[in-house]
């Protein structure tokens, strides 16, 4: 889904993937981190198979309800939270694009002098 103004593209996401309600909508832009996994956000709920999981701030959430109330402290927290295919089908090549590769780290270090250089 796209916004005409925009063409930024929307997602719908939820903390768990068997819960069809309380889904919110978020730009594909703002979610971070996309990957395969089998525990949801919250609760740590595994699911039956893999999903898409990635992170998002709590405050970019553009329409709808998540499952996250904030009471731990003040916002914006970043949140996890699934993406089916469901709801997204005219955006998945889009969400399938930002997928971080599983056998890849999501930041790979630069070693310089046998040392990684983000400690030096």
């Amino acid at each position: 889904m796209e916004t005409p103004e925009s063409n930024e593209t929307l997602i719908q996401a939820r903390r768990q993937w068997n819960r069809p309600y309380k889904i919110a909508i978020f730009r594909l832009a703002d979610v971070e981190d996309i990957r395969w996994r089998k525990f949801s956000g919250g609760i740590r709920k595994k699911a039956n198979r893999r999903y898409l999981h990635g992170y998002v701030p709590c405050d970019r959430v553009l329409a709808g309800k998540l499952a996250h109330s904030c009471k731990h402290g003040p916002p914006p927290h970043l949140v996890k939270v699934c993406i089916t295919r469901k709801g997204n089908e005219k955006v998945w090549a889009q969400v399938l694009a930002r997928v971080v590769p599983d056998d890849a780290p999501p930041f790979v270090p630069v070693i310089v002098d046998g040392a990684d250089a983000r400690h030096a």
